[in-house]
């Protein structure tokens, strides 16, 4: 009998991205971004090195998944579409490296998709193109931090459970809710990444909150569009080391969201007392 250590696991990693022909030569950053190449597909190459730190995090029975992803020029198998359409496209790996790909439909951009990142304190009006704002709910007990909330996988439980406390259905919905840790630090949303505007730039929960560090957030601070809660100018060290903390959320409060998919969104906060 294979030990516990071994055995094989009861969950797939996940990652979930935007198949779209807008993405190619007019969205120069997602060229940029896929090594050059250009790729309907939003951060091919983030998604991708997102499974092998997935699987390397995992550790056995992933080692060989992680080990065949550390190459970037591994063919994971992505599917090539003959006909022009928009689509969330989420893609399952196994420890085994099986990949399996399901599609849900996307509407269609009305802009580039990481126009709302560019919102600084300077902007007196919000771009055109921008899609509606995103209600966003603030939890009313906390996720812990755990390796299934620092990794995308199919274990989503705590996911619906932060959903269902606010009202919103497993799936879909045109609300989110926000998560915080047992110290009350925020961490991230349901289904997204967030950033909060502090200290006149965008910052977004740090690792240490055990949020997802999706490939969004993850394009968005190398860019320098956003910067990590710790490193907000102002206050004291011990408050940057606390990072943005529930209690410091006000309704009301506009919000920076971003996923693989949609790219980057506003929302706004709601509070239930």
């Amino acid at each position: 009998m294979a030990s516990a250590s071994t055995s094989a696991p009861d969950f797939e990693l996940i990652t979930a991205t935007r198949y779209d022909p807008a993405l190619l030569l007019p969205a120069q950053w997602n060229t940029a971004a896929n090594d050059g190449q250009p790729s309907p597909f939003m951060l091919l190459r983030y998604h991708h090195a997102r499974l092998a730190d997935s699987a390397h995090t995992h550790g056995e029975p992933w080692a060989s998944t992680a080990a065949a992803l550390a190459d970037p020029s591994s063919d994971l198998g992505w599917p090539v579409f003959e006909r022009r359409f928009q689509a969330a496209v989420r893609a399952t790996l196994s420890h085994t490296g099986v990949l399996g790909i399901t599609l849900a439909p996307a509407a269609p951009l009305s802009a580039d998709p990481t126009l709302a990142s560019t919102i600084t304190r300077d902007t007196s009006i919000l771009p055109p193109g921008l899609p509606a704002l995103i209600p966003v709910r603030l939890d009313v007990l906390p996720t812990p931090a755990t390796e299934f909330t620092r990794t995308k996988t199919t274990k989503r439980e705590q996911y619906a459970d932060a959903r269902e406390r606010a009202g919103l259905p497993p799936f879909g919905g045109d609300a989110d809710v926000l998560l915080f840790s047992d110290g009350g630090r925020v961490s991230e949303t349901s289904v997204r990444n967030v950033a909060f505007f502090r200290g006149g730039q965008w910052a977004t929960p740090g690792r240490a909150s055990g949020c997802l560090e999706g490939v969004m957030r993850k394009w968005l601070l190398e860019q320098g569009r956003i910067i990590l809660d710790e490193q907000v100018i102002g206050g004291s060290q011990r408050a940057r080391k606390a990072g943005i903390t529930k209690d410091s959320v006000k309704a009301g409060e506009m919000v920076l969201l971003f996923n693989g998919v949609e790219g980057c969104r506003l929302g706004m906060v709601e509070i239930v007392r």
